[in-house]
C-alpha cells in the first residue's frame, strides 16, 4: 500500500512542480526587450501573438519546454504559457479571453510529443468555435500530425529535446504571424474643436513699433528682407556755415 501512495505522490509531483503555466514578467520581459530591435516584427505586433505549449509529464520533456519557452522570450516573444494535457481546459479558457479582449490577438499552439495529442484536441476544437488559430506546432517522433484547415502546421518528427533545438525556426514562424496583425481601427480627425480658444491676430514686428527695440535702432526692415546687422542708419551730415572777413 505504501508503495502505491509512494507512486502517485511522484506522479502528483511531477505535475505540481512541471512547466507553470505562464512565465514571470521578470524573467520573461527583460530577455524579450533586450532583442526588441532585432526582431523582423514591431513590439507591438509580438506582443499580440500569444503561444500556447503542451508536453507530457516526463522530466525530460518538462526541462525541453521550460528551455523552449526561454528560447523563445530571448527571440522577442513574451507571451508563452506552458502546461500539461491536464491545463488544456484552462488554455482553452484562457484563449477565449484573449480573443475577446482584442480580436487582432493571433494563437499558435505547441504540442511537445505527450503533449502533441491533447493539443491536436484543443486546435480542432478552437477552430471550430471560430478562435484565431494561425499556427500549430507539433513535436512528435510517432505521428506527423495534421492541423484544422485554414491555419499554418509545422510538424517536426523529433522528440521532446528537439523542441528547445528548434526554437529559432518557430520564431521565424510567429514573426511571419505577427506581421499579419493589425488593427483595423479607425480614427477621425476632426478639425473644428468648439472649446479651443480664438486664433490671435498675427503681428508684423517689422511695422509694430512696439516690437522696435528687438532691432538696433532706426526703422526695422519688413519680415521676407535682409537687415543690416551692426550698422545704424546714417543720419545726414549738418551743413556747416562760412563766413568771411576783410
Amino acid at each position: 500500500m505504501s508503495g502505491r501512495y509512494t507512486v502517485i505522490g511522484g506522479v502528483l509531483g511531477l505535475l505540481l512542480t512541471g512547466p507553470g503555466c505562464v512565465t514571470c514578467c521578470t524573467s520573461g520581459c527583460r530577455p524579450a526587450y533586450e532583442a526588441g530591435p532585432d526582431c523582423d516584427a514591431l513590439t507591438c505586433q509580438r506582443n499580440r501573438v500569444y503561444v500556447f505549449a503542451m508536453c507530457g509529464v516526463s522530466p525530460v520533456e518538462i526541462a525541453a519546454t521550460d528551455t523552449f519557452r526561454a528560447n523563445l522570450n530571448q527571440k522577442g516573444f513574451i507571451k508563452v504559457g506552458t502546461g500539461q494535457p491536464l491545463h488544456a481546459a484552462w488554455m482553452e479558457k484562457e484563449i477565449r479571453r484573449v480573443c475577446e479582449d482584442d480580436p487582432n490577438n493571433r494563437i499558435v499552439l505547441v504540442g511537445i510529443e505527450g503533449g502533441a495529442a491533447a493539443t491536436a484536441k484543443l486546435a480542432e476544437k478552437l477552430n471550430a468555435a471560430g478562435a484565431p488559430l494561425a499556427a500549430v506546432v507539433y513535436f512528435d517522433r510517432r505521428v506527423d500530425r495534421t492541423g484544422p484547415s485554414g491555419c499554418r502546421v509545422l510538424s517536426v518528427a523529433g522528440h521532446g529535446a528537439s523542441a528547445a533545438e528548434s526554437a529559432a525556426g518557430v520564431a521565424q514562424l510567429l514573426n511571419e504571424v505577427a506581421a499579419t496583425t493589425g488593427s483595423t481601427t479607425t480614427i477621425e480627425v476632426v478639425s473644428d474643436y468648439p472649446h479651443a480658444p480664438l486664433p490671435r491676430p498675427t503681428i508684423d514686428p517689422g511695422t509694430d513699433p512696439d516690437w522696435a527695440f528687438l532691432f538696433d535702432g532706426g526703422v526695422p526692415a519688413k519680415l521676407g528682407t535682409t537687415p543690416l546687422a551692426g550698422r545704424r542708419p546714417q543720419q545726414p551730415t549738418p551743413a556747416i556755415a562760412t563766413a568771411s572777413h576783410r
